[in-house]
């Protein structure tokens, strides 16, 4: 199967060069800005995925009921019952305690991890809602 699509791939000439980030952003008051130094547009790009994580009560977007919901869900997942912990073997548990731990700067440095993010594709479902782009320049 694979085969087959890279095969269409070299008859389409659809292998796009990867995007990279733009040079261009707006800013707070829509203004346009640009300029050779990327850093400013990463710095607002930055900004406006940090923002869709705050939770904005006095917005009248903001869902308090779903926000309250969601939580609820959260939080009946997180802690399993006593009977769902007696029936895991401790040597599971174990190892289930040592991957709770922090990941730290020395272990994301040490693996070649965000090296190896392809650029130009979706973002997925493991809850990191940033663009390999951003990670990698």
């Amino acid at each position: 199967m694979r085969e087959f699509w890279r095969a269409l791939k070299r008859l389409g000439s659809l292998n796009h060069p990867p995007a990279s980030v733009p040079n261009m952003v707006r800013d707070e008051s829509e203004s346009l800005q640009h300029g050779p130094d990327p850093a400013p547009v990463r710095k607002r790009w930055l900004e406006c995925w940090s923002r869709l994580a705050e939770r904005k009560v006095d917005d009248s977007r903001f869902d308090q009921q779903m926000h309250e919901w969601v939580q609820n869900r959260l939080l009946e997942k997180a802690e399993p019952t006593e009977e769902e912990m007696a029936s895991i073997p401790s040597e599971q548990l174990d190892d289930a305690r040592s991957l709770n731990n922090p990941i730290t700067i020395a272990e994301v440095e040490a693996s070649d991890t965000v090296s190896r993010l392809q650029e130009g594709k979706a973002v997925g479902c493991d809850g990191i809602c940033i663009p390999a782009e951003l990670l990698t320049q």
